[in-house]
């Protein structure tokens, strides 16, 4: 029988991200650090924080923290964790952001800091507001005008392209005759 090799395995799965990062505050690093316990490999002396494991000696601590496992970890440890707000709009349930209001009042729009600011967003909104009429104005008096002269010309094409009343001959009835 072929042995298997189980060289990429671990007996224990190693812990999650986010329990790591939480064993790494600074009360729950000193106490893992100080505690002896003699069933823990090297009696709980050398241990590292990053990867939640233990080891017999010094220097196996020391290539243990050459290794790529351990490396990789440390780069995971480096990322900022995801917060719930992440998660939810990650899976489709997070706040509905339909742009910037409009108006004055506008959510999140910062309120006036003195009266004379005040004063002068009301002018800056009659102003706008003034435009915005003039514009509507213009295009509806322009759009009335388009549609009159259509009507017109489509009175003139009608006009002269009136239908012909076709006789009786024309249309192969029999006369009696």
């Amino acid at each position: 029988m072929k042995k298997k090799h189980k060289q990429g395995m671990r007996e224990k799965q190693s812990q999650y991200v986010d329990k790591a990062r939480e064993d790494l505050q600074p009360r729950k690093l000193a106490k893992s650090m100080t505690t002896f316990d003699p069933d823990l490999p090297g009696g709980g002396r050398y241990f590292c924080p990053e990867t939640s494991r233990h080891f017999e000696t010094a220097e196996a601590l020391e290539t243990h923290k050459k290794t790529k496992a351990f490396k990789k970890r440390l780069k995971e440890l480096k990322e900022e964790p995801y917060t719930h707000e992440e998660a939810m709009m990650a899976g489709g349930m997070g706040p509905i952001d339909n742009g910037q209001p409009f108006g004055r009042g506008a959510v999140g729009a910062p309120p006036p800091a003195t009266v004379e600011e005040a004063l002068k967003e009301l002018k800056q909104e009659k102003k706008k507001e003034k435009k915005r009429q003039k514009l509507l104005e213009k295009a509806s008096t322009s759009k009335g005008i388009k549609k009159k002269r259509a009507k017109k010309n489509i009175t003139k094409a009608g006009a002269a392209l009136k239908p012909m009343q076709a006789t009786d001959v024309e249309m192969g009835v029999p006369t009696n005759n």
